[in-house]
Order: structure tokens, then C-alpha cells, then sequence
């Protein structure tokens, strides 16, 4: 409150119906009390609401005695290697250079433990974990008024099954996103080498899409999909002007017709995906600053947060949803491209719009995987791990990922 810490020390007026309990609670040397309000949701869930009485507070903490528990979730990547997250002790958001991986960022305000419960904060804003430390397990969200969970089992099946009904359920991408999709980091590269189907020289991003296509049927490859990475559109980085580069201004190699190719693969019977990311430049940039759109800065964001913006960017996206394309990779978004106090709400609702366009046309038949994913983004999207790297280690940190995604309630990953 004002810059300054309260702790509760007591309570009074304590008042109960059927169903809830209410206290007033004695801040020490506040001259406002806090109030608390204990909710049984169900049999399995008990709703805790924080607020202050006059005031506005800019933080709430909550703070429990460990009990020498497991602790299991909030994070895809596993704090101090382990599954388990006791001793961890971070912000409740994006973060890259890791050991073994670049960024693997999925996360929820959600852990369950071998004490045969669980606590979920229904919040996207920024907050901050500290796993038995010192005796103590606590959270702390930048809130005016925090809504948490306590969830009971007794094990830990029934636990994630309430956590998914409060905050998912998870979303269950089509069959074929589970076949092979195939990539290169640059289509503009390895030109000059032979198409064996079109008999043709590939000297284009196009032409190199396409011939990734003729060989997969050419070799009997099972696939369902291809994969554009950036650069792909025209101007400086390649991305940002909602084409497919059709006059190679930047990237002189591009893609002259990108229907043409789009149908060309789908006739093959592959899907194309794309990378996108809430990372403004171009005509993305130029515009959205003229609008006042962004957050400000070199390839800011879009302040999605405001309807007309998410309308914006979600229009944007639709040039591309409209020629067939199938879905996306999402990049970037914790990298500085917005306050760290919008990073979780910005990064939820852009994998929202984008995954609200497809559905616009395309129904359930779409495939989008994010590195950086907020609690219910899992309605929506599935996770990218995050470039771990091609080693030993990196295998490693995958598969500890992937387990932590399921404690999380992320389950396609990959």
C-alpha cells in the first residue's frame, strides 16, 4: 500500500454463511484493514478472495508454511534442472538463455503438490514465486484484489482434472498436426539444386517450399505440413508487411505468387504454416505508430490489451488466413517488446486473436505452437520448447520440459 509492506497479523469481524467466511484483517502499522473471503466453490474447491478496505494495494502476497512437500508446475522450464520446484524463486514470466535451451517459456499461476492438493491464481498479471525457502512457499501478484484456488484431490489425477475445468480445457489440435512438419530456418537459402518432380532449377523461396513438398511425396515421406520461418514477407527483417515478398525488394529470391504456392501445396495435400510474432515492423510498425497502437520502441509490440488493437493486428493476420494459411509458430514476445507488467496479458491475448482468426475460417483444422504461453492460452495453442539445443543436454531439458508442461495443463508440446 503506497509503497509500503503489511503483513496481517490478526482478524476480526469474522462472519460465515453456509458456504463462505468473511474477516477483516489487521495490517500491521496500516492505517486501512485488508479483508479476506474464504468461498467453497465445490466439495474439491475453496475460492480465496484478498482485498483492502479503503486503500488500493499494487501487490498482494500470499504466504504458507512448507510442509516438506513436492512441488510440481508454474514453469515449462525446470528451475534448478529438476522437476520438482523446491528452492525456486522467480518472476512469474518470460526469460531466455538458459542451460541447453533458448527460451522455453510456458507458465501458469498453478502448482500442484504431493500433499495432496493444489492452489491456482486465476490472474495474468505479473507476479513472482518463492518455493520452500526459508520454511516458506509464497506468490505475489501486482493485483488491487487477488483470486486464488485451493484445489483437493486426494491425488494428483483429480486435481488437474478440477484445475482443468477452472482454467482450460486444453485444446486438441487435428490429426494431422500430429504427422511430421518440415522446416528450414531460411527458404531463401540452398537455391541453385534441382527440383526432382518439376525437373527445374529452384531459384526461389517459392520454388524451395514447393520442392520441399515434390521431395517429401518424391521419397514417401509422411507429412502433413510446411513450416515458413522468417524472412518471408518483403522489407527489412521479413517480417511485417503482410505479404509473401512478391517483388523482392529485400530478399531479392522471395515468393512472386504466395496463393499460387499455397495451393500449389495444398493440392499436394501439405498444409503451410507461418511464423508471426507481436513484434511490430514495417507496415505493422509504421501504421500501428501512426495509431498509436504500440507500446513504442524498435519492433514494439501492439498494446493488444486495447479491443480496437486486438481487432487490428487479428485483421492483419486474416490477409494471410484468407489465402489458406493453416496456422502458426508464435515468436518472440519477452524480449523486451512490452512493460514486463503487460508481458503476460499481451502474450495471452495475441495467441488468442491469432488462433480466433483461424478458427473464423478454418473451424477446429488448424495447428498454432507458441514459445512464450500464459495459463489459458492452452485453450488455443500448443508449445514449442523453445530451441533447445541438438545435443545430450538439450534431449534432456526436452523431456523435463514436456513433463512440466503436462503439470501445467499443456499437453501438446513439442
Amino acid at each position: 500500500l503506497g509503497g509500503s509492506s503489511y503483513t496481517a497479523e490478526s482478524a476480526y469481524n469474522i462472519t460465515t454463511t453456509a458456504s463462505t467466511m468473511d474477516a477483516d484483517l489487521v495490517l500491521a502499522g496500516a492505517l486501512t484493514p485488508g479483508h479476506v473471503r474464504f468461498s467453497l466453490e465445490s466439495p474439491e474447491v475453496v475460492g480465496v478472495l484478498l482485498t483492502c478496505s479503503g486503500d488500493v494495494p499494487s501487490n498482494i502476497k500470499e504466504e504458507f508454511i512448507d510442509q516438506g512437500e513436492h512441488y510440481y508446475g508454474i514453469w515449462e522450464y525446470p528451475q534448478g534442472g529438476n522437476i520438482d520446484n523446491r528452492g525456486a524463486n522467480r518472476d512469474l514470466i518470460g526469460f531466455g538463455g538458459m542451460p541447453n535451451t533458448n527460451y522455453a517459456n510456458a507458465r501458469a499461476p498453478f502448482y500442484v503438490t504431493s500433499g495432496e492438493y493444489g492452489i491456482y491464481v486465476d490472474t495474468v498479471s505479473l507476479g513472482h514465486y518463492t518455493i520452500a525457502i526459508d520454511g516458506k512457499t509464497s506468490f505475489d501478484f501486482d493485483e488491487e484484489q487477488l483470486t486464488y484456488y485451493v484445489l483437493y484431490g486426494p491425488d494428483y489425477g483429480n486435481i488437474l482434472n478440477t484445475f482443468n475445468n477452472l482454467a482450460g480445457p486444453a485444446w486438441m489440435p487435428p490429426d494431422w498436426a500430429f504427422d511430421s512438419i518440415w522446416w528450414r530456418d531460411d527458404d531463401h537459402r540452398d537455391l541453385g539444386h534441382w527440383d526432382l518432380v518439376e525437373n527445374r532449377t529452384i531459384d526461389s523461396a517459392q520454388d524451395n517450399v514447393e520442392a520441399t513438398a515434390n521431395h517429401l511425396r518424391y521419397y514417401k515421406i509422411p507429412a502433413s505440413a510446411i513450416w515458413i520461418d522468417r524472412p518471408y514477407t518483403s522489407g527489412t527483417w521479413g517480417w511485417g508487411n503482410m505479404d509473401f515478398n512478391p517483388a523482392g525488394d529485400w530478399f531479392p529470391d522471395g515468393a512472386p505468387n504466395g496463393q499460387a504456392m499455397i495451393n500449389y501445396l495444398e493440392n499436394k495435400g501439405y498444409h503451410l504454416l507461418l511464423w508471426i510474432a507481436n513484434r511490430c515492423a514495417n507496415e505493422l510498425y509504421t501504421e500501428g505508430s501512426t495509431l498509436g497502437y504500440l507500446f513504442g520502441g524498435d519492433r514494439s509490440a501492439a498494446d493488444v490489451r486495447r479491443p480496437e488493437v486486438y481487432d487490428w493486428f487479428k485483421d492483419k493476420l486474416d490477409t494471410f488466413v484468407s489465402m489458406g494459411v493453416r496456422g502458426y509458430k508464435v515468436d518472440r514476445g519477452h524480449e523486451g517488446e512490452q512493460p514486463d507488467a503487460a508481458e503476460n496479458e499481451v502474450v495471452y491475448l495475441f495467441r488468442k486473436l491469432a488462433a480466433e482468426g483461424q478458427m473464423d475460417r478454418h473451424g477446429s483444422d488448424y495447428l498454432i505452437h507458441a514459445r512464450n504461453c500464459y495459463d489459458k492460452n492452452r485453450r488455443h495453442i500448443g508449445v514449442w520448447n523453445g530451441d533447445t539445443q541438438s545435443n545430450f543436454g538439450g534431449l534432456a531439458v526436452s523431456i523435463k520440459n514436456g513433463l512440466r508442461c503436462g503439470a501445467i495443463n499443456f499437453p501438446y508440446y513439442g
